[in-house]
């Protein structure tokens, strides 16, 4: 009987010794497979190319008054600008603006040459399904120490000067951000999410009978043989290359 006893404790044991290391497995390969998926939307190549030119492009503006007064150096009192700025094809400061007058009242007032530019930035960003763009210093760590594993903000960081640029990221953004490595203090980067509705083969449902004839739901895209439907689904895709200096003020010399 004693024989019988710790026989069914020892069982209870190999089970839960068991359970435990099985829990473990999962949780281990739950993670790769999670860091996978996340390192899929890293610099893919087809992004790293768009990255590239947008690079290339926004270079081609007045892009060294627009880093120096929101990334620089404030001398008059002495105070480092901000690590990060959101980019935008409407700033003024990226044209030229008669009188030295800023505002977005003023590109209304945008020569025809600026003009051209200023559309030419929007159907550019239009075309590669850009969501945002971040200029940033080349060394990133003072924004990786604001951000969090969970893919959020520290409570320290939610106020301050990146506060306008921090408050936009996603936590998939984020997470990107904490990927970057770079100790440059005299260089800048060109960080660019995307956002592309794509067809995710894996979700799948029949063609649906409407007034005799098939069709699938607003969310759904036909498939080629035309008997299935898949789900369209928004996915993320982020990629950053180092910002080409146009002069030595950008370049830090």
């Amino acid at each position: 009987m004693k024989n019988k006893g710790f026989v069914f404790v020892e069982t209870i044991v190999v089970v839960v010794v068991l359970s435990i290391g099985l829990v473990m497995v999962y949780q281990s390969f739950n993670n790769v497979l999670t860091n996978n998926k996340r390192r899929a939307a890293y610099n893919d190549i087809a992004y790293l190319y768009r990255t590239y030119y947008i690079q290339d492009f926004i270079t081609s503006l007045n892009i060294e008054k627009y880093v120096n007064h929101y990334l620089g150096t404030n001398t008059s009192a002495g105070e480092l600008g901000k690590s990060i700025q959101e980019f935008s094809c409407q700033n003024p400061l990226l044209y030229n603006i008669e009188g030295n007058v800023y505002s977005t009242d003023t590109l209304g007032n945008l020569s025809a040459d600026d003009q051209k530019r200023l559309s030419q930035c929007q159907n550019l960003l239009l075309d590669f399904k850009v969501r945002r763009i971040y200029i940033t210093k080349y060394n990133v760590n003072e924004l990786k120490k604001c951000t969090t594993r969970a893919g959020k903000l520290n409570n320290n960081c939610k106020s301050g000067k990146n506060q306008d640029a921090l408050n936009t990221m996603s936590p998939s953004m984020i997470y990107y951000l904490r990927t970057l490595n770079g100790i440059e203090d005299d260089a800048y980067r060109v960080i660019v999410e995307y956002e592309e509705e794509v067809v995710d083969s894996d979700s799948s449902i029949k063609m649906v009978n409407r007034n005799g004839t098939l069709q699938c739901p607003s969310s759904f895209e036909k498939s080629s043989d035309g008997k299935t439907c898949y789900k369209k689904v928004k996915k993320r895709y982020y990629s950053n290359v180092a910002m080409v200096a146009v002069n030595k003020e950008l370049n830090g010399g």
